[in-house]
């Protein structure tokens, strides 16, 4: 920021500032104290900078006070107040001293971006924008004013604006590397991967030592399936930065994807030795495990993906189904409720509680009164299961099962039994659960259809395949 920039006095003549920073914050307290500001206003300059530097910045407000006390007038001192406002979270104090900085020195271009930065801090991006035009307007050659305005509509992913503004800095300063990146961004989040790489090229002809770079030009290459090209850009990015867990991750992907299992192993292996609650991570690693039939490794390598997000859906039905192949139909069943119940689904129709808490809600209990004192033999099929639904939303889970039994006697139809199967996955009965729902599919094939779009997921798992006989 613009503060650092200033040096009021040379460091070698003040003996005071050798101290200790504490030191000199009390020095300067007694100083000010005294009314000896004037005389001591290099070493007061030098304590703010001190205190901006390590963060201090009560400390550096109570010294800018106590010079503004004396050079009411100065911009320098109204700027660090604001600054020091900004990063204590009193924003409406820092809108004031920011103005109060401008109205007495209007020509700084220094004071007005970190005004500009200020709006865009507190969402008022607006008015950073006609701060940076006005100083466009004043500066017409300073293109990287350009710059600045094309990242606020790009940070609003206005991108097709955005664009024109790096376009004319790059057509200013063509190997302006902030210009080419961001152009290389602009076209790469509008879906135009092949002049996206263009820009990344022109980018990284200029600064190929940066690793985002790399990392981003493989994304491009990706998306335009060059798969082997993205491989050596991903590798590129690892070479300069090998504590780079989003490239390795990438690069363990695309290696999976033309079955190169040792090499996606080893960068899911490294990805996790960088960050070892990545729970993506885990999960691919058990996927390859599980593809090179090595289920006891996959069945670990999912578990901690599991451990670290407990609601990862694919990680369930992936251990699931390795499960199953181990002769395991417990673990694999109570794997299959686990996937039911981190549904990720938006058809919320099936829903199996993640936890056994039950909260009654009154008009639930009304509903179930009345049907109670209208009894069941003159209720619609969606009647009846409407009162189920409230039964089991109490936890009524018993009195479900015995008024399916009670309305259907010995012939239950398909969807009681398809209720049945639900409400025994709810009682975390797994197994009657199951086999509640392979019978309903067996007498009525639609609601094989039905349960795929309440979990599309499921349905199209290995482990459903594996369980009920389908053929994925």
């Amino acid at each position: 920021m613009a503060y650092s920039d200033s040096n009021f006095f040379d460091k070698n003549s003040n003996p005071l500032e050798r101290s200790g920073l504490l030191s000199n914050i009390a020095a300067s307290k007694q100083i000010i104290e005294d009314g000896q500001s004037l005389q001591n206003r290099p070493f007061l300059d030098e304590v703010i900078e001190q205190c901006l530097h390590n963060l201090r910045y009560k400390s550096a407000l109570f010294v800018i006070k106590g010079l503004l006390e004396v050079f009411p007038h100065d911009a320098s001192l109204w700027h660090k107040k604001s600054l020091c406002y900004q990063n204590l979270h009193s924003y409406r104090k820092a809108f004031l001293a920011f103005r109060k900085t401008i109205h007495i020195d209007p020509v700084n271009i220094d004071f007005q971006l970190d005004f500009a930065a200020f709006y865009l801090l507190v969402k008022q991006n607006d008015k950073a924008v006609a701060i940076f035009k006005k100083l466009q307007y004043r500066f017409p050659t300073d293109f990287e004013l350009d710059l600045k305005i094309g990242e606020i509509y790009l940070n609003q992913k206005e991108y097709n604006t955005a664009l024109v503004y790096f376009d004319k800095l790059v057509e200013a300063l063509p190997n302006s590397a902030g210009g080419l990146f961001n152009l290389a961004l602009c076209f790469e989040y509008l879906g135009n991967y092949q002049t996206a790489l263009e820009f990344y090229d022109k980018y990284l002809f200029i600064e190929s030592n940066c690793a985002i770079g790399w990392y981003n030009r493989g994304i491009v290459l990706e998306n335009l399936k060059k798969h082997f090209d993205a491989i050596e850009s991903y590798r590129f990015s690892i070479t300069l930065d090998d504590t780079f867990p989003d490239a390795l991750f990438n690069l363990g992907n695309l290696y999976a994807d033309i079955d190169d299992y040792n090499q996606a192993i080893d960068c899911f292996k490294k990805v996790i030795t960088l960050d070892s609650e990545n729970s993506g991570a885990y999960y691919n690693l058990g996927v390859l495990y599980e593809d090179l039939q090595d289920h006891s490794q996959a069945i670990y390598f999912y578990s901690k993906a599991v451990q670290y997000k407990i609601s990862f859906q694919d990680a369930y039905l992936g251990r699931g189904n390795c499960y199953s192949k181990s002769d395991n139909l417990h673990a694999a069943l109570e794997d299959f409720r686990s996937a039911l119940i981190y549904n990720d689904s938006a058809n919320p129709s099936w829903q199996i509680p993640k936890k056994y808490a039950i909260s009654i809600d009154e008009s639930c209990l009304q509903k179930i009164r009345s049907y109670e004192l209208k009894g069941i033999d003159n209720l619609s099929q969606d009647e009846f299961f409407g009162i189920i639904e409230n039964y089991l939303e109490v936890g009524k889970y018993s009195e479900s099962v015995s008024l399916i039994s009670q309305r259907s006697g010995n012939n239950l139809t398909p969807d009681d039994i398809f209720m049945l199967a639900k409400i025994h996955f709810i009682r975390n009965n797994s197994f009657l659960g199951y086999l509640y729902l392979n019978k309903s599919f067996y007498i009525k094939s639609e609601l094989i259809q039905i349960f795929a779009k309440m979990f599309p997921k499921v349905s199209s798992s290995r482990l459903f395949s594996e369980l009920f006989g389908f053929k994925k």
